[in-house]
């Protein structure tokens, strides 16, 4: 049976299931942009220049690269499943890129494309170990996360590779930013596709409860194939954002970029279980993040405080998620 034609079979929002809806969810990310909204005037009275929009620009354009890579985290969990190699996976792809354009002589725009190539590649690859060997996400991509960065290392040396023929390019998003602007279309494509599709509502129910989804007909692991190289493709593209806005590529790309993109899908609302989420809901989560980590550098408080900040919320927001669960009815 195809898996698009049994949606309907599906069970409802709130069913015994507990696969819940993945649309546009108001109340909940109407708390979550207060509290934004609260941690920027609390800033903004501490020190008003962080309310210039130059600041505030600065805090979208640092949210975007580990944005975009949230967009795909997003949908795996909500499918049930984690992706830790993004980070890995973005500088292997970037250095891949870079080496392709310096040394290899390729056009700027098939080095880029090669390099694309090779993200979705690692998303295969975990896609495999996780579907076809059975090994869980979080060990196989966290292996990946090393085995990526590693490769990426032997092949540049350890050394940075620059003088990118990309000058155009890099004009161009000096102007207009490429990586904003894909953040937010990112972010549009993904809550209109687990919000308003048919394969949103699969990846729901997938993660909601994969055995019932397969007895309705569903492909779960074609859909977490799929997920799976969406994730590798969203942080190759990344990758490749950050040699072009830099003008470089170094083995610490991407570091970091895991667990950021956690952390905003934790806080934006998304349940760690699988089954629920939104795409607003990461947007603002990253925004959150984002403001909080700014905010304490413009208030001079010790970085080493920025961690042990988002730390506290990731553990509060996991905990009110459990606490939910718990109160849901079986």
């Amino acid at each position: 049976m195809n898996a698009l034609s049994s949606v309907s079979r599906l069970p409802a929002p709130g069913s015994p299931l507990g696969v819940r809806a993945l649309g546009v969810v108001r109340a909940p990310e109407m708390k979550r942009l207060l509290v934004l909204v609260v941690i920027v005037v609390v800033f903004g009275f501490m020190n008003p220049a962080f309310l210039r929009p130059a600041s505030l620009y600065e805090i979208v354009q640092a949210m975007a690269f580990a944005g975009i890579v949230a967009v795909g985290q997003t949908m795996l969990i909500v499918a049930g499943e984690f992706d830790l190699s993004v980070g890995s996976t973005a500088c292997l792809t970037s250095i891949v890129a870079a080496l392709l354009m310096t040394q290899g002589n390729l056009d700027p725009v098939l080095s880029m494309a090669i390099g694309l190539a090779v993200g979705c590649l690692v998303g295969l690859i975990n896609a495999t170990l996780v579907l076809r060997a059975r090994i869980p996400s979080f060990i196989a991509t966290i292996a990946m996360l090393g085995m990526a960065r590693g490769l990426a290392t032997w092949l540049c040396g350890a050394r940075p590779v620059h003088n990118l023929p990309l000058t155009q390019f890099s004009q161009v998003d000096a102007a207009i930013s490429f990586s904003v602007v894909l953040l937010l279309v990112f972010i549009v494509i993904g809550h209109f596709v687990i919000g308003r599709t048919n394969f949103g509502r699969i990846i729901c129910a997938t993660g909601g409860n994969a055995d019932a989804a397969r007895i309705a007909g569903v492909k779960t692991l074609r859909v977490k194939s799929i997920l799976f190289v969406t994730s590798g493709l969203l942080a190759g593209i990344s990758g490749i954002l950050s040699i072009i806005h830099f003008g470089s590529s170094t083995i610490t790309t991407g570091s970091g970029w895991e667990l950021s993109a956690v952390a905003a899908v934790v806080v934006g609302g998304t349940s760690l279980f699988g089954g629920g989420g939104t795409m607003i809901g990461t947007f603002i989560g990253l925004a959150i993040l984002q403001t909080i980590t700014s905010g304490l550098v413009v208030v001079h408080i010790d970085p080493w405080w920025q961690t042990v900040v988002i730390g506290v919320i990731m553990l509060a927001s996991v905990s009110l998620d459990s606490l939910r669960r718990r109160a849901q009815p079986v």
